[in-house]
């Protein structure tokens, strides 16, 4: 944040790196960078008003303005806060104004429905379909039991059951595999709730697809407790699905945890027909690009 006060139009020597460029070519008291140290001072003087308790701070910081939070003050003088290098520094100089109405007419006349909607379709055209149904599964990873259905009220994209099960598998997968039982039970409900059915495939389906979402460290525990759930034919068609769906390599870390928890004979068995390919088997499939006339950058791509 150093150089982020200097006047507009200076042209001395300053350091290569930092975020003094952001808003540059405005006065100091109107960069995002500037206003950002004010609001931090803000905060700063909260938590010290509650004896340093910073949960205190952080809530009154939070409540301050009816609810509001800190504002954009009216005007500001950056040397009460130690910045700016000139003599308008020294004078209160105006800042809320000057960056135009907090909220423009049409904002005002939207609902707060329709604004969180847009929120969604804004988030759905930056990251696209897939992007964006992670995204919801990220989201009610943290929503609280018995909330899933409120938290997808506005999304998009999930007209078709598969986009469903395809946030619910992610979700799952992200959660302590403890707490499954809850996120089936969740997914159970909103499917039915939205006139689609829900059966044994269902579970194993989204299961199979929660598996690939799972970190490491969870992976053993993940499989034991979704082998609790569906039992050995079940989990057995959850674990065909995984395999399938993961690269063909024999040396890929669930095929390790799939033999440890249910035995070479049984792994044999899922695996058979996958085609793996050996750690330093090249994965490609002879002559496939054999015709010499084709192997140009255009041919490949085509």
């Amino acid at each position: 944040m150093k150089n982020c006060d200097l006047p507009a139009g200076f042209s001395g020597e300053r350091d290569s790196l930092g975020f003094w460029r952001v808003d540059k070519e405005k006065d100091p008291e109107l960069r995002h960078t500037v206003l950002t140290l004010i609001a931090f001072h803000d905060l700063d003087e909260k938590i010290r008003e509650y004896g340093g308790d910073r949960d205190k701070g952080i809530e009154a910081f939070l409540n301050q303005n009816d609810g509001e939070g800190w504002m954009l003050p009216e005007t500001l003088r950056l040397a009460d806060y130690g910045l700016g290098h000139d003599d308008r520094a020294k004078e209160h100089q105006p800042v809320a104004s000057r960056l135009g109405p907090r909220f423009y007419d049409w904002q005002l006349a939207q609902s707060p429905k329709e604004s969180w909607r847009e929120c969604h379709l804004h988030a759905r055209n930056l990251l696209g379909r897939s992007g964006y149904l992670k995204l919801l599964g990220e989201v009610l990873r943290d929503t609280p039991s018995g909330g899933w259905e409120d938290a997808l009220y506005l999304a998009f994209d999930l007209e078709e059951k598969a986009h469903l099960t395809e946030v619910f598998s992610i979700a799952i997968g992200l959660m302590d595999p403890k707490t499954w039982r809850d996120g089936l039970d969740e997914s159970r409900r909103i499917l039915n709730n939205r006139g689609f059915s829900w059966d044994r495939t269902d579970m194993i389906q989204i299961i199979a697809e929660a598996l690939r979402s799972v970190p490491k460290e969870n992976r053993s525990k993940a499989l034991a407790t979704a082998r609790g759930y569906l039992g050995e034919d079940g989990i057995r068609m959850a674990l065909q699905k995984l395999l399938a769906a993961l690269p063909r390599r024999s040396d890929h870390p669930w095929h390790k945890i799939i033999r440890e928890q249910v035995g070479e004979t049984i792994y044999q068995k899922i695996a058979a027909g996958l085609d793996l390919t050996s750690p330093n088997q090249v994965a490609e499939k002879e002559g496939a690009y054999s015709n010499k006339a084709e192997m140009t950058q255009m041919g490949l791509f085509d």
